[in-house]
């Protein structure tokens, strides 16, 4: 009796469960077919769940951009039409959660007008919102203007991104912050400085690891020869290129720094096949003769990956010499 009793009532849960699954497939039906919506509707389901916010937002970017975001459009409001908000209007918006998304849409189409120059009115307002906002409630606007910015990369908004990258409220943030500092032309040993505090002071957390200070490696490594002598310092710590030496390593290359080619022909020549693969591909960028010697023992090396980078390392190498030789 005991048996059958369970039964029944596993039969009844289990139709309650069909039964409140066709209502739920009912009730979203209208909500994830946004083209059969009319306007209003459309907007407000910004406020709802991820999935049917998402395809809404999808629809009104579609229908905005038809029309060509003509305020006589019937999606005819100051919010959803961008492109007629002032600079002011469009950050103050970013925080709005159901109009933040086509703000920062249209402040990052302004930036790339202006070239993403950090002296353009938005971004120097991104700038001023960013550093003058401390309020918990507007916290929300100020993330918002720090990733706008990582799109200028004028040498200005370098202090913004030295602050987040010590600073950040997330790890993710101050990844961030240290990736764009990398794509900043003219950096300054200042910045090398604070990159190398990153490094310094990013002690890894479980499944990402020191994932801070592995960007902040590759942003000294896109500085040149500036951030070579922090680069060298790095390396001759093993505290500090812990769980790093890829990074380093690779980093060396894009420096193009000559200074770099006896660490990397020593990779080359150890036992870690995880970076002797990547020390060829460094002193092929480098691109200097004086490692050609070093590199020709390992173009019949047993591990492909390192025979492979080997060969275009020295085909890069005797192209340069060829470029050389034609202009003299």
């Amino acid at each position: 009796m005991m048996t059958r009793s369970l039964l029944k009532r596993s039969c009844i849960a289990g139709l309650l469960f069909i039964v409140s699954m066709l209502s739920v497939g009912t009730g979203e039906a209208v909500q994830i077919n946004p083209k059969q919506m009319n306007d209003e509707p459309l907007e407000e389901t910004l406020g709802d769940q991820k999935k049917q916010r998402d395809i809404a937002f999808s629809e009104i970017v579609s229908r905005l951009e038809k029309s060509e975001y003509d305020r006589n459009s019937s999606l005819a409001k100051q919010m959803a039409n961008p492109k007629q908000m002032s600079d002011e209007q469009l950050v103050e918006t970013l925080d709005d959660l159901r109009w933040g998304r086509i703000a920062s849409m249209e402040i990052r189409r302004r930036l790339r007008e202006s070239d993403y120059d950090r002296n353009s009115s938005l971004a120097q307002r991104l700038a001023d919102t960013w550093k003058g906002t401390d309020e918990t409630r507007l916290q929300r606007r100020r993330i918002k203007c720090f990733y706008a910015l990582l799109s200028v990369r004028s040498q200005e908004v370098t202090d913004v991104l030295c602050r987040q990258l010590i600073e950040g409220g997330t790890r993710y943030e101050r990844r961030m912050a240290a990736l764009s500092l990398g794509r900043i032309e003219g950096k300054s040993e200042e910045v090398a400085a604070v990159l190398h505090s990153a490094v310094v002071e990013d002690e890894g957390v479980m499944g990402p690891g020191r994932s801070i200070a592995r960007e902040s490696i590759f942003a000294l490594g896109g500085m040149g020869s500036t951030g070579a002598k922090t680069l060298m310092e790095i390396w001759g710590s093993e505290i500090e290129r812990w769980d790093c030496e890829e990074p380093v390593v690779i980093a060396m290359g894009q420096t193009k720094d000559k200074r770099f080619i006896p660490a990397l022909i020593e990779v080359l020549e150890g036992k870690q096949e995880m970076l002797r693969d990547n020390a060829a591909w460094a002193l092929g960028e480098i691109a200097d003769n004086t490692s050609l010697s070093a590199l020709r023992k390992y173009e019949k090396d047993p591990n492909a990956k390192v025979r492979e980078e080997v060969q275009e390392a020295i085909e890069k190498i005797e192209e340069k010499e060829k470029g050389i030789k034609k202009v003299k």
